[in-house]
């Protein structure tokens, strides 16, 4: 019986369609995390926002000395209904950290797990905090 909870549980997180996970419902202005493979949807805007990929990380290493910040790369795809466009997200204020859709600024907050010399990252271990807000955030939302 138990393995009954287990297949009822999986199911319970696809929508049945190419077997892809039902996008997290999210509003704006709130923050959510996504990894890669993940949607989020504003639902009472219509708006989804998928994780596509993690391109890169050159962040300064916890612990190693650098001479610039670095920077770390994910790509998103974002847009209502078919209409899709796909943007790169940097962690450098020096980079967009930002990208406008359909109206909606679309900005990249974080990105953890946060390198550490000497210590790997699994790319399925990284999260993008991501935040949806009306026009343009006007500036740098890192911390």
């Amino acid at each position: 019986m138990e393995w009954i909870a287990v297949v009822l549980a999986l199911a319970a997180s696809f929508d049945g369609s190419q077997g892809a996970k039902r996008p997290q419902a999210v509003h704006l202005g709130e923050s959510f995390v996504l990894r890669a493979g993940d949607s989020a949807r504003v639902e009472a805007e219509k708006l989804e926002i998928t994780f596509d990929a993690f391109a890169s990380d050159s962040r300064c290493p916890k612990g190693a000395q650098c001479i610039v910040e670095g920077d770390a790369v994910v790509r998103i795809t974002a847009g209502k209904g078919k209409a899709r466009t796909t943007h790169d997200l940097h962690t450098s204020e020096r980079a967009d950290q930002e990208a406008t859709v359909d109206g909606f600024a679309i900005v990249l907050v974080r990105l953890d797990p946060y390198p550490i010399e000497g210590k790997a990252i699994d790319r399925a271990d990284y999260g993008a905090t991501l935040q949806v807000t009306r026009g343009s955030s006007g500036g740098s939302v890192n911390p």
